[in-house]
């Protein structure tokens, strides 16, 4: 029994030899009982044989172990390994081992102790990891940046647009579709008079403030905010996409706005904000929608005569008021409540147009 014990003992030993693995053998107290040469050179504090060593005093690893590794020893528990041990060299490269130790059952107490060379591998390791975090760090990088592209994308594009682009960029360039719309402007009144009369910031101020009312009435009814023109605001409904009954939700959104800067008027008072009065004009038909300009800048539009003959209502609306045309007047049919003021006749135009006012909607519904 005792030869096949030892010729055991001398084929592991024999393969660690071989595999140039450095390795020791403890008693159950650490004392080294045997060691290769290989195993002293991963030994600390310039030891140059092992044998008689407390083997915690030149693996400085495994100081506050040593009861555990006893136990490990006396009840023949399972391998315990430290991995990735690092150890300087005179080159300045470092040197990089795995820990072993295991109970031979079959010898009692005593403990097989191993180092296993991984430099190579550490190293790998260590350049994977390094690339690792640089792709993270590209990646975190990237997101903030398309966060940024994103916001910017939708803070100056029309966020149906914008969404589209997202989606399919190649939807970027010059030209558009026809379709039918329903365009709305809302226009401020004496705005000239009071820009005349305030600081420029305090104006811009004001009009902000104004627009935010306008665009928040546009976007509750799913209006495309098309653009801001100075003092003026346009927007469209059924573009980009379509909106069933975008004539009726034009109507609400015109009457909503009007609303919405009366109660902002009243908010207004006793406070240094200036008060705007914008008159509000609507026009339903046939539109080019898509990318105008060139290659330099684009810009998303709403082109045509429907868009130009609601700009004209619009600037004949007075301030707190809602003007639509007839066309926009047949889609809303008995749920609108208008006032007819007669016709209007347009440059170049040989039809006179006839406009409304827009008084209120008969069982629409409120968002």
């Amino acid at each position: 029994m005792d030869d096949v014990k030892d010729f055991d003992l001398w084929l592991r030993l024999r393969t660690a030899r071989r595999q140039s693995i450095a390795y020791a053998l403890t008693d159950e107290h650490l004392t080294v009982l045997m060691c290769n040469q290989a195993m002293n050179e991963w030994a600390t504090g310039g030891v140059d044989d092992l044998v008689g060593q407390h083997l915690p005093d030149v693996f400085y690893e495994l100081v506050g172990i040593e009861d555990f590794l006893y136990h490990l020893a006396i009840n023949h528990g399972d391998t315990f390994a430290i991995p990735r041990i690092y150890r300087s060299t005179s080159d300045g490269q470092g040197r990089y081992f795995d820990l072993q130790i295991e109970p031979l059952a079959e010898f009692g107490t005593t403990l097989l102790v191993l180092a296993m060379d991984v430099t190579e591998q550490a190293l790998m390791e260590q350049r994977l990891r390094q690339r690792r975090n640089e792709l993270l760090l590209l990646q975190a990088q990237l997101s903030k940046a398309n966060e940024q592209l994103t916001y910017l994308l939708h803070h100056f594009v029309p966020q149906e647009v914008a969404r589209k682009l997202v989606s399919d960029p190649h939807l970027l360039r010059p030209g558009g579709e026809q379709r039918e719309a329903t365009v709305l402007f809302a226009d401020a009144r004496d705005f000239t008079s009071m820009a005349e009369s305030l600081p420029p910031d305090q104006v811009l101020d004001a009009l902000n403030a104004h627009f935010e009312v306008i665009a928040d009435a546009i976007r509750k009814y799913d209006g495309t905010l098309i653009e801001y023109v100075g003092d003026m605001v346009m927007a469209a409904f059924n573009v980009p996409d379509d909106q069933p009954g975008h004539a009726l939700l034009g109507a609400q959104a015109a009457l909503d706005i009007q609303r919405g800067l009366a109660r902002f008027a009243d908010e207004c008072l006793g406070s240094n904000m200036p008060v705007l009065h914008f008159g509000v004009g609507l026009n339903t038909g046939p539109v080019i929608a898509g990318y105008q300009g060139t290659r330099h800048l684009y810009k998303f539009a709403t082109l045509g005569d429907t868009t130009n003959v609601a700009f004209h209502i619009c600037s004949r609306a007075a301030g707190g008021q809602v003007l639509i045309s007839q066309h926009s007047m047949e889609r809303l049919g008995r749920r609108a409540h208008v006032t007819p003021l007669g016709t209007i006749h347009l440059k170049r135009r040989r039809a006179l147009l006839p406009i409304y006012e827009l008084l209120g909607l008969e069982d629409a519904g409120t968002r």
